[in-house]
């Protein structure tokens, strides 16, 4: 028995002596996105007493595309490509990066982000006391025939006095992107050889972000028109997703196995800013338009990344 037991750890340490080290890397190289810009709701406010109002709203995007760059994609030979050598061996190919050739960081864009043309709102005011409403809405829009919908949920707080209206929004947006993700990983051996393998997914992904929104506007009842602006910031995180469905192809399962993931998040932060006006048809209903400008700040471009983005608004009020 005791000669059993001290076999059983020697065993066990031989074994793990003859595990070759694995370490794969992961890498983004392109990325084409389907979706649109996420909208913080714009509200009036002419009393400090809030009203269940309905907000169907139309969009139109003057940017149809926006290309940039996301972190984590390989390095590249001296004319900006990933270079590679192929080795056949019957029936088999194998690709391996060029001894030497890659060394230079990638300076171009991965992230290719296509904009509907436009898109429709429909937003949603149920008080939940005199200056607290519960706010929400549900948007629709399409793009080489694929739709792209999203949510909104979230609280308005309002305060009216000496004809100035204010209001103040926050919450999350629950949005759908469209994706397709072309992805590299480089396995490594102890014994320094390497491995190149490609992965191109296409997929569709919901994401959930927050946004904030604060609203002045006048509500002088003799004119015909008063006007507002609006500001905010919102978070879009574009694509969520991992290279192929692991297989035992291609995860080798050992202890001595690594994964080294080195794609950025492509994720886009605006600031928004929204002059507009607004005119009174009835006791009922108001007509609200306004141009939305939106800044993005995180994603490293190499073109104007200013938005804007004109809105037109019923507000039904009950």
């Amino acid at each position: 028995m005791k000669i059993r037991l001290l076999l059983f750890p020697l065993a066990l340490i031989i074994f793990l002596s003859s595990c070759t080290t694995i370490k794969d890397t992961i890498y983004v190289q392109d990325v084409n996105v389907k979706g649109l810009v996420t909208q913080p709701p714009l509200n009036i406010t002419v009393k400090d007493t809030a009203s269940f109002t309905i907000s169907p709203k139309f969009f139109i995007n003057t940017k149809k595309s926006y290309n940039g760059l996301i972190e984590g994609h390989t390095k590249v030979n001296s004319s900006g490509f990933f270079q590679i050598d192929t080795i056949v061996n019957g029936n088999e190919i194998k690709y391996t990066e060029t001894p030497g050739a890659n060394v230079h960081d990638f300076k171009g864009e991965n992230l290719h982000w296509s904009i509907p043309d436009y898109f429709i709102s429909v937003d949603v005011d149920l008080p939940l006391s005199r200056r607290v409403v519960l706010s929400g809405g549900f948007n629709l829009s399409s793009k080489d025939k694929t739709n792209l919908y999203g949510y909104r949920a979230g609280l308005g707080f309002i305060a009216a006095k000496d004809n100035i209206g204010l209001r103040i929004d926050g919450g999350i947006i629950i949005q759908k992107y469209t994706f397709e993700a072309a992805s590299v990983i480089i396995r490594n051996y102890e014994n320094s050889e390497s491995q190149v393998y490609f992965f191109m997914d296409k997929e569709s992904s919901t994401n959930i972000n927050g946004y904030f929104s604060l609203t002045l506007n006048t509500y002088y009842e003799n004119f015909p028109v008063n006007f507002l602006l609006n500001a905010g910031y919102s978070g879009q995180s574009l694509i969520d997703y991992s290279p192929a469905d692991p297989d035992n192809r291609y995860y080798i399962h050992s202890p001595s196995y690594r994964i080294t993931d080195l794609r950025g998040e492509a994720f886009a932060s605006f600031v928004n800013l929204s002059p507009g006006f607004y005119a009174k048809i009835n006791n009922w209903v108001r007509f609200v338009f306004a141009v939305r400008f939106f800044f993005e700040l995180d994603i490293e471009d190499s073109e104007s990344s200013n938005f804007i983005i004109p809105m037109m608004q019923l507000d039904l009020n009950f």
